[in-house]
């Protein structure tokens, strides 16, 4: 036998009330976290994007030809002797600040044969160069909130969230190099530094993990020098103290 709705279900306003919560329970559905994705505690600005610079499209992000191999034992954390670089420097990056991506920390570089990175700091890999050098200068950190948690964050925004934001990596002489966000590159393997090995120019790499596994895949986001300036020498000398930890904690 057939039965009318009650009237209590027939009310306009709890049929109102009931497509909002259906709204709100599908929406809770698509933006929930991946439990293996990294930090939930991240809060990341709501501001709009800011458009590209146009003077960095001017910049090529590879270059052809074959990709230079990697050995398939060594991590994103084993070090090689550095290549010389055009641009003598003599100093190191002792700092990086990313605002967009909720980043602060003091940096090292990264002792020779680690096995397992440092936690409270961020680490430049020495096979790579130093800014100003006219190379590529390569940090990493966990992905927790308190390191590059933010940027793994940012990164699951649409591409537009990253793009042109500015980056700025301090040096041990109390200079301040601004770089602009150009490419996000995400999923790349965890041996593999064809990125970095074919890029022109002066670039900074930024890395950290998609997962909690410390062989998943990475995330790069990769950024291009847009000015240097005078820094304080509080600001460009951070309390630095590395913690041996595990799993990023």
């Amino acid at each position: 036998m057939n039965r009318r709705p009650s009237k209590w279900i027939q009310s306009p306003w709890v049929l109102i009330a009931l497509g909002a919560t259906l709204v709100v329970l599908g929406a809770s559905a698509i933006i929930t976290r991946p439990p293996d994705m990294g930090p939930g505690s991240v809060v990341l600005s709501s501001d709009s994007p800011a458009p590209m610079p146009s003077f960095l499209s001017g910049f090529p992000s590879t270059t052809p030809g074959p990709t230079p191999e990697h050995s398939a034992t060594e991590t994103p954390y084993s070090t090689i002797a550095p290549t010389p670089t055009s641009t003598p420097v003599t100093h190191t990056v002792t700092r990086i600040v990313f605002s967009r991506a909720r980043v602060d920390l003091p940096v090292i570089t990264a002792p020779t044969n680690e096995t397992f990175p440092y936690c409270d700091v961020a680490e430049r890999m020495d096979y790579y160069g130093e800014p100003g050098a006219g190379g590529v200068t390569y940090l990493y950190a966990h992905a927790t909130h308190y390191m590059f948690g933010g940027l793994l964050a940012a990164s699951w925004q649409p591409d537009s969230y990253l793009m042109g934001q500015e980056i700025q990596i301090y040096t041990s002489d109390d200079l301040v190099y601004t770089y602009a966000v150009t490419e996000i590159d995400r999923h790349q393997p965890y041996n593999s530094f064809a990125v970095a090995d074919t890029m022109m120019g002066e670039a900074l790499i930024l890395q950290t993990c998609e997962n909690n596994d410390a062989t998943g895949p990475k995330l790069l986001v990769i950024a291009r020098p847009v000015k240097v300036e005078s820094a304080g020498h509080a600001d460009a000398h951070p309390p630095t103290a590395p913690r041996v930890c595990a799993h990023g904690y």
